[in-house]
């Protein structure tokens, strides 16, 4: 009898300690559940982290450009191009190049007037800051250079203007730039708005 009643409290005592050690392995179980689902929350943070900022990645920008440019009192198609540089803290340097062809009115002191075509055409630096909201960006600029015309001789050039885009992907995004060009010769200035066709290489 007595033999029999310690086989029955081993047997107790086992499955006593089965059941803790299966319970604290549940335990464990779960916390390394846990530690998984947390770590996959902070690699998900990471990736859209790095997917933030590499929109801010140094990178060449090449940029197309055609639109309309108002030169009071015509309306006239332009066109050109862009390339620049974008820094990893978000300043923007580059180079345009742009031009246009519109009607010419003219009067020769006491002589006839006419209209004839004209054609300008103008380029330079810029410096910008370019300003990201998930595929969004908006960036204001400035330019400065030299322009010439058909009938004008060459002269100083400034076009301060924005840029706003939707990045359709990586590399490539499209959107409006509009400026508004000064001459320091006799062409008169005018309000250009240019649809932007731009790669990021």
């Amino acid at each position: 009898m007595t033999r029999r009643m310690a086989r029955w409290g081993a047997a107790a005592i086992a499955l006593a300690v089965m059941t803790v050690c299966g319970g604290a392995s549940a335990d464990v179980d779960e916390v390394q559940a846990r530690g998984h689902a947390a770590d996959e929350v902070r690699a998900e943070a990471d990736r859209m982290r790095a997917e933030y900022l590499k929109a801010y990645q140094p990178g060449v920008h090449l940029e197309a450009l055609g639109g309309l440019s108002w030169v009071q009192p015509n309306l006239a198609f332009s066109g050109g191009a862009r390339v620049g540089y974008l820094f990893p803290f978000k300043l923007y340097l580059g180079a345009t190049a742009a031009g246009l062809s519109a009607p010419y009115n003219y009067c020769i002191t006491s002589g006839p007037c006419g209209s004839t075509n004209e054609t300008e055409f103008y380029g330079g630096g810029e410096v910008g800051y370019e300003w990201r909201l998930q595929s969004w960006s908006l960036r204001p600029y400035v330019g400065l250079g030299a322009g010439t015309s058909s009938h004008v001789g060459l002269g100083g050039a400034v076009w301060p203007g924005v840029v706003a885009a939707i990045h359709v992907d990586k590399h490539v995004y499209m959107g409006l730039d509009a400026r508004y060009t000064v001459f320091t010769v006799s062409m008169q200035p005018g309000l250009e708005a240019f649809l932007a066709i731009g790669v990021t290489l």
